[in-house]
């Protein structure tokens, strides 16, 4: 097997973590800029692309620009014959009540280029798109476990409000899918699917804040306002057909990965 691997977005959460296992394992990584690929030889003797390198700006992200790297990709993949794994939006998913929102030209633009790929699925090129939930793990700046915690530590109320308490969320910790992305590397054949990639288990609003509240040792007080429903009501990942394609189950329950990220 060559055991060189190109990738897209090196310097995100996802990337620089990729990165370091890649180089742990003796890996050669052709590092790629997506604002530069669409002019660039890339891909040559390298085993698979991995295309996490994707403008998240919800208001300004350009669908065109995201499906043309991706078709460069694609051309670049039938030319030198590696495989692709992409990330895509858990909206409008199959286990998901989220949709897509017109407003969000990130998940319109990651819907497409999900499509777009779809399209090749009987064609020479081997890939697979994984449809990834929270995704959780030190170093994460950003996501809802952290805009939570930040609220917690820095409310001067002893008694924190919570909005829309039985929304439901799925998470997935950074160690698990990384665990996931090496084995499907190792993987001889990848069959063109989608996969939900989650823990598989879904925690509501309400007691996603009181777990975090433990681990942060935080006396306050949740307030829960009248139940309600929206479209984002409920989001849980279907990994049962993700488990068994690569023999893989996540191993960080929340409890555990909250312990990794928040205990003092």
């Amino acid at each position: 097997m060559r055991k060189k691997i190109s990738i897209t977005g090196a310097s995100g959460f996802i990337g620089t973590s990729i990165l370091k296992k890649l180089r742990e394992k003796n890996y050669e990584v052709e590092i790629l800029k997506t604002k530069r690929i669409k002019n660039k030889n890339f891909g040559k003797n390298s085993s698979h692309l991995i295309h996490l390198g994707f403008d998240t700006r919800r208001d300004k992200c350009n669908k065109n620009l995201q499906l043309n790297i991706l078709k460069k990709i694609i051309e670049n993949s039938k030319k030198y014959d590696f495989k692709i794994i992409f990330f895509s939006t858990t909206c409008g998913g199959p286990s998901n009540k989220r949709k897509l929102y017109t407003f969000n030209k990130y998940q319109i633009a990651k819907y497409y280029c999900e499509k777009e790929l779809m399209k090749n699925k009987t064609s020479k090129i081997e890939f697979v798109i994984f449809r990834l939930f929270n995704l959780y793990g030190p170093n994460k700046k950003k996501n809802l476990i952290t805009d939570i915690q930040k609220k917690i530590i820095n409310s001067k109320n002893s008694k924190i409000k919570i909005i829309h308490p039985k929304t439901t969320r799925d998470f997935i910790f950074i160690d698990d899918l990384m665990d996931l992305i090496f084995r499907c590397i190792k993987q001889k054949k990848l069959n063109n699917e989608i996969y939900e990639v989650g823990y598989g288990k879904a925690i509501t609003l309400a007691k996603l804040y009181t777990r975090i509240g433990f681990f942060l040792k935080n006396s306050s007080k949740f307030v829960f306002d009248t139940p309600y429903y929206d479209k984002i009501a409920s989001s849980k990942a279907l990994i049962r057909k993700t488990k068994k394609i690569f023999n893989w189950k996540p191993k960080y329950s929340l409890d555990k990965g909250l312990n990794r990220i928040l205990a003092k």
